[in-house]
């Protein structure tokens, strides 16, 4: 489904639950905002440096921030400002909501009045970042958060004071201790407002028996040491098998400062595919880069408690750097042989033949990829779903369509029924039949690609569109282009064109296309039938970047798969034989298109033949 208009701000907001806007909006007061003109105003403070332009700098803000202290809805606002029109105040604030600087007046868990006057700076600091994932809609939430978490810390390190201090001040209010007596007098007298529990005095004996007595209540555990221990590490992966909380392991010391690895339950590479990893010699460190190291992995834990920002230590190992105090990370993976949380393991079922490459090799390469390639649940925040709906984006999935300047256009006969036997299931020795060998071969060409590229638009709200389409690709064709090359197709013309999903053949260039200009490494038998035309599928990179960036060219790949899966379907049923190729000369395939630079790439050459028997008959004479 695909918007058939690019939606205002204001409306998408409307029709998404997950994009509610605040009920009591207030913009936190320690935001610095600076005028420096009339119609520029620069927010600094949030988590990123916001601009504003246009009149309403000087004509409405003015009137709008003072109102925004969380205490008033919406409708008060709009009555307190009647000779502003309503839908330019929703507008204003939808706006001031997705660039980051409001925040919902009223929490989902409000805080003692007396709890929130110990913690003032940090509700303020809260409040300033909560548009980093969008977890929490006000500030006091987040604290609720940590004061109802419950913390396991096992140590050795002298460094722990200083990491339990931090989580103190960050607002969490339970801390089971397993250290030694020593260890935890300093602890409780660097956190004495923190409710602690002492659990045991010897870390080596309460790993090697919580196997048993798994943590189950806590929503972290940390293992924080002086120097590097596989055994250690090794003991806290057998006690937190059954455990649902985040593991976190750290190295703390005059030799090391490491973060990581850092795990979560079948999400994450558990600390036995991490092996006994421990990038870079063991260096010498001063107090100060080790306090550095213990502020940082503070900050992390926040993370990992509360998801006030994304979550960048899992899956990775990081190490800091004496010389240049940077933390060099090394990215860790699932193992599919893992005797912990693999194919193979204590939970899993011995799966790892079935993807068999070799004799001696019994890893699943299928699954090694999706298990580190697919989106963990610790990435997946409301922040991620607001980028769907910014400007640049909206745009690019409701046109979905290449722009060819001045190009001659053929229109494309839309399909007004599927062939049949399209939905029928792939089952058992299923025949497929054509029951087009009496319709001509240039409206077997339209209704090959009407159906497969094109989209049907109909109203379903007042002032929303939907595109309805057979491939299964985000915003129909945003993610990919279709060119048809034309060589011998009776009745339409000779040459290439760019299939717009709206129904049109545009004409890409004037020449004559022959089958030398797709580039193909392996041409057709010249003795055998000739190609009547070609489809082209190109990654439309350039159109899924700016929403899904990194994870973009794999999204352009799987889509082009379940286009060319559609044409393989389709044609046989519209009495055409389809040929597909991935080899072919990239550069000389791309300037055949005239394909947009780096933003667009080929990827599949599909040759269509003339299927009727009819044909066949006359290729045999």
């Amino acid at each position: 489904m695909n918007q058939g208009r690019t939606l205002t701000l204001s409306e998408l907001l409307a029709l998404d639950p997950q994009m509610a806007m605040p009920e009591r909006p207030r913009v936190p007061a320690d935001l610095l905002r600076v005028t420096d003109n009339l119609s520029t105003e620069m927010v600094f403070g949030a988590a990123s440096t916001v601009v504003f332009g246009g009149k309403a700098v000087s004509t409405l803000f003015p009137h709008l921030y003072p109102l925004l202290d969380g205490r008033r809805d919406l409708e008060e606002i709009a009555a307190r400002l009647d000779h502003i029109p309503p839908a330019h105040l929703q507008k204003a604030i939808s706006m001031m909501y997705m660039k980051g600087i409001i925040e919902d007046g009223v929490a989902e868990h409000p805080l003692d009045p007396a709890l929130a006057r110990r913690f003032p700076a940090q509700l303020q600091f809260y409040s300033r970042y909560l548009d980093m994932t969008r977890v929490y809609r006000n500030r006091e939430d987040v604290l609720h958060r940590l004061r109802e978490a419950r913390v396991l810390l096992v140590s050795d390190a002298p460094a722990a004071p200083a990491l339990v201090a931090d989580l103190a001040e960050f607002g969490l209010g339970q801390l089971d201790l397993v250290c030694s007596d020593a260890l935890a007098a300093q602890l409780g007298a660097h956190a004495p407002d923190l409710q602690t529990t002492h659990l045991c005095n010897d870390p080596a004996d309460y790993l090697a028996g919580a196997a048993g007595q798994a943590p189950q209540d806590h929503a972290l555990v940390i293992l924080l040491l002086q120097q590097h221990s596989p055994a250690w590490l090794e003991a806290l992966n057998l006690a937190s098998r059954d455990t649902r909380a985040r593991v976190a392991y750290a190295v703390m010391g005059p030799t090391r400062v490491q973060i990581g690895p850092i795990m979560e339950r079948d999400f994450t590479p558990c600390f036995a595919c991490a092996g006994d990893t421990a990038p870079g010699e063991d260096a010498c460190l001063d107090a100060l880069a080790v306090e550095y190291g213990v502020h940082t992995l503070g900050l992390a834990c926040l993370n990992l408690l509360t998801h006030l920002a994304p979550i960048t230590t899992a899956d990775r190992i990081q190490v800091l750097c004496p010389d240049t105090l940077d933390f060099n990370a090394v990215p860790l993976y699932r193992q599919p042989g893992c005797a912990v949380c693999g194919l193979g393991g204590a939970k899993g079922s011995d799966l790892t033949s079935w993807f068999a490459t070799g004799g001696q090799l019994r890893h699943s390469l299928a699954w090694f990829y999706n298990e580190n390639a697919n989106f963990k649940r610790h990435h997946m925040i409301p922040k991620g779903h607001q980028a769907h709906y910014e400007e640049k984006n909206t745009r690019a999935a409701a046109g979905a369509v290449k722009t060819l300047a001045n190009a001659p256009s053929q229109h494309i006969e839309l399909a007004s029924a599927l062939p049949a036997g399209l939905l029928q299931p792939y089952a058992g020795d299923y025949a497929v039949a054509s029951d087009c060998n009496d319709v001509a071969l240039p409206q077997r060409v339209n209704m090959l690609l009407s159906v497969a590229a094109t989209r049907r638009v109909q109203p379903i709200a007042e002032g929303m569109e939907v595109g309805f389409r057979v491939v299964p690709s985000g915003g129909a064709l945003s993610s990919q282009n279709l060119y048809l090359v034309n060589f011998s197709v009776p009745t339409l013309q000779p040459g290439i064109f760019y299939c717009n999903p709206d129904g049109d053949f545009n004409r890409v260039g004037d020449g004559v296309a022959t089958l030398q200009d797709l580039g193909l490494l392996v041409p057709p038998d010249a003795q055998g039938p000739s190609p009547q035309a070609a489809v082209v599928i190109t990654e439309a990179y350039g159109r899924v970047e700016s929403k899904y960036m990194g994870i973009s060219y794999r999204y352009t790949l799987s889509d082009a798969g379940a286009m060319l899966a559609t044409l393989m379907a389709l044609a046989p049923r519209v009495g055409i034989a389809l040929a597909h190729t991935a080899n072919f000369y990239d550069d000389t395939l791309a300037d055949t298109l005239r394909c947009q630079g780096i933003t667009e790439y080929p990827a599949l050459v599909c040759l269509l033949y003339d299927g009727t028997a009819e044909a066949t008959a006359r290729e045999a004479a």
